[in-house]
């Protein structure tokens, strides 16, 4: 009572000789001193209102700090209830990273009265820890990180602990700190950002000019604060690498597309001669139009790169393409892959799938092997094909698809129609534009262009310089049948790239890999002609080229027939005896449809 009555007296006496600056002072240390909540507000906001007149910001600045930190009388909000209301807002409303920085930022020195403040967050990858937000601070990089709140930051980084400092000047953990001497900080509350369990970052606020301005309080709700926080700056961080990634994969799947369309056109159809010019001929009119395009021709002729063509060079050249092997798959799971399924449509349909007829909307579908999907496939693609809709497995929702369908088969689709194993009314509507490809045998004038072709593929793809052929080895490759066709051309030089020495090719790097060309040819040079006719006959006949094929075709059966009855039948034994390798004799095998029991 004797201490109040004085400090009225001082308060009048102040008033009298008209010192406002004094008198603020006074009401300041009698608001602070009042027991009652009330009348401490009342009093500190006299003072507030003198300081502000006077322009007095440092004792402004603590006489708000001051009055924050009042607990009124009844109920009021918590700082951490509202402190979670500032986080939703700033994770509903964004998820730019810089953004969702800035709003926590802003929320921390607003709150909590600072004058500077900054977010740092550690590198995931490199776990160098970088200023991503500031305010009124200077980075001063790693020349005068000594001088900066960094260290600070560091710290707490390391520790896991918060730091809170009344009096930074007079606190015995900063009497070494040159960033709190030099830049004359007082008041420092900085606690770390803690994200999955681990610490990614820290919070840090200063005051420069203001002592005790931090309280006990203001620490738990930055730390409360921070934990929400830390939520949506991962969130944010998580979403910008998200779209970094996407961007990424955007390029580079542009990237990938602009190369295949520059890889697979029609100028990639090697060869001069006549069949290789009807081809490309064929393919400007199969890619013009949405008509169906069916690729007929033995297996490794190339119809899986003219399906790529016709896509590419076609009015649908942005949308997808989508390619399906009917027979690498079970007849059981063909309808699933092909329409789609629903979930809970069979077991293990844990969710909704969508199927290549689906993914391929606006693009091409290339159903490769469609001479081997069993008939019940048959009718619901026919349903496709006509009326281009269906339903995925275990839905009622009938799916429109605009799509360009192209097939390929090395099957008799006539004879399979036939025999009835393929739908007669199917076969006429994937047979609106078909294209012939001709075995390699066929077009032996193109072997020269196609070998070159394949070799520096191959050695761009195996980063090898540039290999040549020796002389004779195109002799030896126009003697050979190809059974396999391009696609073994291509294998065959490829084994000879790898295997070879030096920058040329040899003869030597084919041994014993062709079926109608002796062992000896391959070593001693050219083939000799014969000084006699191996069979009378010959001399009576008329030659021509389906006279030849149809001796060499006999012969080479006869061969085959022999080789195996020696071999009890054993394919492996058989190909060692003849010279050749066992993919090639079983092509030949099928080719004279040879009995075999392995």
């Amino acid at each position: 009572d004797v201490a109040l009555a004085r400090l009225d007296t001082a308060r009048a006496t102040f008033e009298d000789l008209d010192t406002p600056y004094e008198l603020a002072r006074l009401l300041f240390d009698m608001g602070i001193m009042r027991e009652e909540p009330e009348e401490a507000t009342q009093t500190i906001r006299s003072a507030i209102k003198i300081f502000e007149r006077l322009d007095a910001t440092n004792d402004l600045e603590r006489a708000r700090g001051a009055l924050f930190r009042i607990k009124p009388a009844g109920k009021v909000p918590d700082q951490n209830v509202v402190g979670l209301y500032e986080i939703v807002k700033i994770i509903n409303s964004t998820l730019d990273l810089q953004e969702v920085l800035n709003r926590v930022l802003d929320v921390c020195v607003r709150r909590l009265r600072a004058e500077r403040g900054m977010i740092l967050l550690l590198d995931p990858i490199t776990g160098a820890l970088r200023t991503r937000v500031a305010r009124n601070i200077k980075d001063g990089g790693e020349s005068e990180s000594k001088r900066s709140p960094q260290s600070i930051v560091k710290e707490v980084i390391q520790s896991g602990q918060s730091i809170m400092s009344a009096d930074a000047r007079a606190d015995e953990r900063f009497v070494e700190s040159e960033s709190v001497i030099a830049e004359n900080i007082l008041s420092i509350l900085c606690v770390p950002l803690i994200m999955k369990e681990r610490i990614a970052g820290a919070i840090y606020v200063d005051h420069r000019q203001a002592r005790h301005l931090f309280s006990p309080r203001d620490l738990s709700f930055l730390e409360a604060f921070g934990d929400q926080a830390a939520i949506a700056i991962e969130n944010a961080r998580l979403y910008e690498e998200l779209e970094e990634a996407r961007t990424r994969l955007s390029l580079e799947n542009e990237s990938l597309r602009r190369e295949v369309l520059v890889e697979k056109h029609l100028d990639s159809i090697v060869g001069n001669s006549e069949a290789v010019a009807k081809i490309q001929f064929a393919i400007r009119k199969a890619s013009a139009g949405n008509s169906t395009v069916l690729l007929r021709g033995e297996s490794g002729t190339g119809k899986g790169l003219l399906a790529r063509i016709i896509h590419n060079i076609g009015p649908r050249r942005n949308g997808p393409f989508i390619k399906f092997n009917c027979a690498a798959i079970a007849e059981t799971l063909a309808e699933s892959e092909l329409f789609g399924h629903e979930k809970g449509a069979f077991t293990g349909a844990d969710r909704r799938k969508l199927g290549r007829f689906e993914l391929a909307h606006n693009g091409t579908i290339f159903l490769d092997e469609i001479g081997k999907i069993n008939l019940a496939m048959q009718s619901k693609l026919l349903r496709v094909v006509e009326e281009k809709e269906f339903e995925r497995v275990g839905g009622t929702q009938t799916i429109k698809t605009d799509v360009k369908i192209i097939t390929a088969t090395n099957l008799d689709l006539e004879k399979a129609v036939e025999d009835g194993t393929f739908r007669e009314d199917l076969f006429y509507r994937l047979n609106i534009v078909p294209i012939m490809l001709p075995p390699l045998r066929k077009r032996k004038d193109d072997i020269p262009l196609l070998a070159e072709h394949f070799i520096k593929k191959l050695c761009k793809d195996l980063g090898v310089e540039t290999k040549r052929l020796e002389p004779g080895v195109l002799d030896l490759f126009m003697r050979y049948d190809w059974p396999g066709n391009v696609r073994e051309l291509e294998a065959t030089l490829h084994r000879a790239i790898v295997m070879s020495n030096g920058d040329a090719i040899s003869k030597n790097e084919f041994y014993g890999l062709f079926a109608d060309v002796p062992a000896s040819v391959i070593s001693e040079g050219p083939m000799p002609m014969p000084n006699t006719l191996l069979n009378p006959l010959i001399g009576k006949m008329d030659i021509s080229s389906e006279v030849y094929d149809e001796v060499l075709s006999t012969v080479d059966k006869q061969l085959i027939l022999r080789a195996l009855e020696t071999s009890g039948g054993r394919i492996r034994e058989a190909a060692r005896r003849l010279g050749l390798a066992r993919n090639t004799l079983k092509a030949k095998i099928q080719k004279y449809n040879i009995a075999v029991r392995e």
